[in-house]
């Protein structure tokens, strides 16, 4: 995802419209990750691969929707689960991971 997108609720509902059709399509769904929490900190995915060696792009951490789903701020997760699109949110945290649980969402 790009930097700062897990803090903007418009991009993250994208990219959870997009995991639900993959779901539906039966495709495993893996987020590349390097800590782009922050656009003030972290690189856009395109600017990263102009810096990076194929190398490191290798040590970038893999996440499962959950996973990805915890780098999520508290407010903007709130918003999710509580919106009128809840039901997308919901429908893809609570699909079982690579043999894993459903994502508990509280």
């Amino acid at each position: 995802p790009d930097a700062g997108a897990v803090a903007n609720f418009s991009v993250l509902l994208n990219y959870f419209r997009t995991f639900q059709l993959l779901q539906d399509w039966s495709v495993e769904i893996r987020i590349a990750w390097w800590g782009q929490a922050d656009k003030l900190v972290g690189l856009d995915a395109d600017d990263l691969l102009s810096q990076v060696s194929n190398v490191e792009i290798g040590r970038m951490s893999m996440l499962y929707i959950s996973e990805f789903w915890n780098h999520v701020p508290n407010h903007i997760r709130g918003r999710a689960m509580q919106g009128r699109h809840s039901e997308v949110f919901d429908q893809v945290l609570a699909v079982r991971e690579a043999g894993g649980e459903p994502v508990c969402v509280a």
